[in-house]
């Protein structure tokens, strides 16, 4: 598919997307391919006063890998992609796929032991940049709990949207 928007703004929305593929790369961890809550520009962790778990992987972070994931499924223009959800969903396989924590030190310190849905859920939505057959796993892993009923909004909205991911129904609607 070629670009789409409007054509005078197609160039800056084709470098938008470049360096924020660029930024996936410099903020998640070159190991486990964690990312930080809260990130400088240049991707490096950043802790807030208000919040010194921020410079950790915890709840926003979760999205990341759905955000590249999906961008990845779409236009298939950086192969990193892969390599992240490829590093990403071998990090939480390491640490059992029905009983990984859910937050994070970005070497892979766990510090949060509850393993959550919106986690889960969005550790699936990375199978649509894995290569690895772990990831076929991940994404029937989701939703795999029914007795536990999500806490809150961004556990819902993570479920939602992996569903959706996941299930092919959240795709471009391109023109005509």
């Amino acid at each position: 598919m070629g670009s789409v928007g409007p054509e005078g703004d197609r160039a800056f929305w084709a470098q938008a997307a470049a360096a924020s593929r660029d930024f996936f790369q410099r903020a998640t961890h070159p190991a486990t391919g964690l990312a930080p809550d809260y990130a400088n520009f240049d991707g490096t962790p950043w802790a807030a006063p208000w919040n010194p778990h921020s410079a950790d992987f915890q709840y926003d972070s979760w999205r990341t890998a759905m955000n590249w994931s999906v961008d990845w499924a779409w236009w298939a223009k950086d192969v990193r992609a892969q390599e992240r959800s490829d590093r990403l969903q071998a990090f939480f396989a390491s640490k059992g796929m029905a009983t990984y924590g859910h937050r994070f030190k970005l070497d892979g310190t766990q510090f949060g032991n509850d393993h959550v849905t919106g986690l889960v859920a969005m550790n699936a939505v990375a199978s649509l940049a894995a290569t690895y057959p772990r990831g076929r796993s991940s994404s029937r892993r989701s939703g795999t709990h029914p007795s536990e009923r999500p806490a809150s909004l961004l556990r819902r909205d993570a479920l939602s949207a992996a569903l959706l991911h996941c299930g092919g129904e959240f795709r471009i609607w391109a023109p005509k």
